[in-house]
């Protein structure tokens, strides 16, 4: 069984979480995108959908995470990730991949390890 954190470790994070209010970027897919920015916006966080090839690179270097979900991929979103993840590494931004069906579809498991 997983070790549990207790509620008030989990209390103090939520704390000192809602006091940085991170700016996160979020390049997901447009079924969630409403959903994962109302998350965000409950916990504390500021998010923005910044998607536009031309954006991505100094957004992401600016925020205080990236998000990229790979529900809704085609080409031009594919190459505003590489962008926004290249831009966020450089600039020691933590990122997370999210790998929607990723090992079931060859476009987008190629693409998630170009990513990674």
């Amino acid at each position: 069984m997983p070790d549990v954190l207790p509620l008030n470790v989990v209390a103090d994070e939520l704390a000192r979480f809602r006091a940085c209010a991170p700016l996160v970027h979020l390049l997901t897919n447009e079924v969630v995108q409403e959903i994962s920015a109302n998350v965000l916006l409950a916990a504390g966080a500021s998010p923005a959908m910044i998607v536009a090839e031309e954006e991505v690179e100094p957004f992401a270097a600016m925020s205080g995470a990236l998000l990229v979900n790979v529900g809704t991929l085609y080409p031009a979103r594919l190459s505003a990730m590489r962008l926004a993840v290249a831009s966020a590494v450089r600039a020691g931004v933590p990122w997370t991949l999210d790998p929607v069906a990723v090992g079931v579809l060859d476009y987008r498991t190629r693409a998630c390890h170009e990513l990674l």
